[in-house]
């Protein structure tokens, strides 16, 4: 509620969205970043078939289920 910045939410959140407060930017396979552009060793993450967001876990990196990607309306950029 108080933050300003693009937030990963569960699908669940649709249930609850209302657009007045809420932009929707995207979903966590549009918008993710191939893993192995970001890290040299691939045996830090798990891959799979589609990019899903990534969260550090120790020295290894735990895929996420997907997101949905949204934005305060009324937040400064």
């Amino acid at each position: 509620m108080d933050y300003d910045g693009e937030m990963g939410v569960p699908i669940t959140f649709l249930a609850k969205y209302n657009p007045a407060q809420f932009k929707i930017i995207g979903n966590s396979e549009m918008l993710a970043k191939p893993m192995s552009g970001i890290v040299e060793d691939k045996k830090s993450y798990d891959g799979g078939g589609r990019d899903r967001f990534y969260v550090p876990v120790g020295k290894r990196y735990e895929r996420k289920y997907d997101r949905i990607v949204i934005k305060r309306i009324g937040a400064v950029s």
